[in-house]
């Protein structure tokens, strides 16, 4: 079974790999964006929608920078919804943006990752959990104890099944198509292991569904501490506009990362 310090070397070697490919392939690393309006002021930071002149293929949250007048800004792109774009500002450019362009960088999220692996593995440290993973071991962590969530939605045997396995596991990979019920079944999970007395943390590739996970997990948890006293914390900057009036969500915004 290959070691930990072995699988890393692997993955950072793909890494790097990754973005030399990136770096030597055609797309675009600049698009134009037209007809801007202030969306949103969230914390410090303006959010701005637009409209792209072509598809931009980026994740959320990854820093950027917008050219408006010829001069350039460091920016965060929130989200890409088909041709639209939402933009994340210090700077307040007024109700409107007529055009502007913005400048990617589809590899900073990977070279980030892959020093941190480096990093990583020169202080020596142990990937277990990666270990456990690529040799299909879990062990289990909560022996004859039954996950406790509320009974006001109920879960099919399979969704119950998930639950179970994400609670009583070390490492659980739960899979399911389109239309299943993940989002319901990731808000009942992290209702049992808080229930638990355990933290829980919740990550996605879109902001989006973050959201409507986050959203999900508030409303059943409602009535409780955890959400009374703002227990809930969000980090970053969510994609949905509006929220509840009463919401008791902590959040955490980072500064823009160029």
């Amino acid at each position: 079974m290959l070691t930990s310090s072995q699988i890393m070397s692997e993955f950072i070697q793909a890494l790097q790999e990754e973005v030399k490919a990136l770096k030597s392939s055609r797309i675009a690393s600049s698009v134009m964006v037209f007809n801007g309006q202030l969306y949103r002021k969230y914390s410090e930071l303006y959010i701005y929608l637009f409209h792209l002149e072509n598809f931009l293929a980026v994740v959320d949250d990854i820093p950027a920078e917008i050219e408006i007048d010829g001069q350039k800004y460091h920016c965060q792109i929130v989200s890409v919804q088909g041709l639209q774009v939402e933009i994340a500002l210090e700077k307040y450019f007024g109700e409107a943006i007529a055009e502007a362009r913005i400048y990617t960088n589809s590899w900073f999220l990977l070279e980030l990752l892959r020093k941190k692996y480096e990093e990583a593995l020169k202080r020596g440290e142990k990937f277990r959990v990666s270990e456990q993973l690529f040799a299909g071991v879990s062990r289990v962590v909560s022996s004859g104890q039954e996950p406790r969530f509320s009974p006001s939605i109920q879960l099919n045997d399979s969704q119950k099944k998930a639950v179970f396995a994400s609670f009583s596991r070390s490492l659980a990979i739960i899979w399911g198509p389109p239309g299943t019920g993940k989002t319901k079944t990731i808000a009942r999970a992290v209702e049992a292991h808080l229930n638990a007395g355990r933290r829980v943390l919740l990550v996605s590739h879109a902001n989006i569904a973050v959201d409507e996970a986050l959203e999900d997990i508030a409303e059943q948890l409602e009535e409780t501490a955890f959400y009374k006293e703002g227990r809930l914390i969000r980090l970053g900057i969510p994609h949905k506009k509006h929220w509840k009036k009463n919401t008791r969500w902590s959040y955490w915004i980072m500064p823009l990362l160029c």
